[in-house]
């Protein structure tokens, strides 16, 4: 959580010195779109943080529970490898399917080191994905509001 605070801290003090966002007004509705955006990205990151975590806590406590656990979920790839294979090319659903496999027959001979692997390794995906999509957003903000300065500057008017 005070990765978030610090972040969104960070944007609001960056956005409010920089003097290419024009007007007083147009800084703050920059800082208060980065507030958002920063925000929105600290939910989901901890949305998905969350399952990972219940999977190793899981993996520690009760491993026969979480082998077993792991294996639906490697069936679960397998069966949404078949759904994706209808939509796209094959060459994401036979990977998605071979991951699938390989979850299903390393989840008995490896226990806990698989079902931690299983359960962290899409974590890491999933978070490096929210974090590419805040930096994006964060550059169409600032982008945003940059225009809005170059046109207040020359049309020497406020842009509310």
């Amino acid at each position: 959580m005070s990765v978030v605070l610090a972040a969104t801290a960070a944007h609001s003090v960056k956005t409010m010195n920089n003097n290419d966002m024009g007007s007083k007004v147009n800084r703050v509705k920059c800082t208060g779109e980065h507030v958002k955006n920063d925000t929105i990205t600290g939910i989901r990151s901890a949305a998905m943080a969350t399952v990972p975590a219940v999977g190793v806590l899981l993996a520690t406590k009760k491993p026969q529970c979480a082998v077993r656990l792991t294996q639906c979920v490697g069936e679960g790839l397998k069966g949404l490898s078949k759904l994706v294979g209808k939509f796209s090319t094959g060459k994401f659903a036979a990977g998605l399917r071979l991951f699938g496999q390989k979850i299903v027959k390393a989840a008995p001979k490896y226990g806990k080191a698989a079902v931690i692997a299983a359960f962290v390794g899409p974590a890491v995906l999933g978070l490096a994905k929210i974090a590419t999509d805040h930096a994006y957003k964060a550059g169409q903000i600032d982008q945003k509001y940059i225009d809005n300065a170059k046109l207040e500057k020359m049309t020497n008017s406020v842009i509310v």
